[in-house]
């Protein structure tokens, strides 16, 4: 008989900032963006999963040998997002011919989100072999 049992966790935090507090500005004539990226998030993702195997193995039994098998994978990752953007704007303008804005986008941030995945995996097998 064999049983083989493990659990991780791993737990990352991966910021995208804004590299000034100017809000963006692009130029939808050559779709160049000036200044800023156009928000901030920033994510913590973590991932817990347990995985387990159990075999076991009869050479002998009811004239013939048996493998028993059974498997389980469990993971779940939960992730919270921070989204962020300077003045809460985007300003577009087009550079050719005239400098004049053409479009302006309003947000409402800070923004939260959280969102998880389970995944969950189960297996089992037997196998028969006869004598002969």
């Amino acid at each position: 008989m064999f049983l083989d049992s493990k659990g991780s966790y791993n737990n990352t935090h991966f910021p995208l900032l804004q590299k000034t507090d100017l809000q963006p500005l692009t130029d939808q004539t050559t779709n160049v963006l000036f200044r800023n990226r156009a928000s901030s998030q920033i994510m913590h993702r973590r991932r817990m999963q347990v995985v387990s195997n159990w075999q076991y193995y009869l050479p002998e039994f009811t004239g013939g040998r048996h493998e028993f098998k059974v498997s389980f994978d469990n993971g779940y990752t939960p992730e919270d997002v921070d989204v962020t953007r300077i003045d809460n704007v985007n300003v577009s303008f087009r550079s050719l011919p005239t400098r004049t804005p053409t479009t302006v986008q309003i947000f409402n941030t800070p923004l939260h989100q959280e969102r998880a995945v389970m995944s969950t995996r189960s297996t089992r097998r037997t196998r028969t072999a006869s004598k002969g």
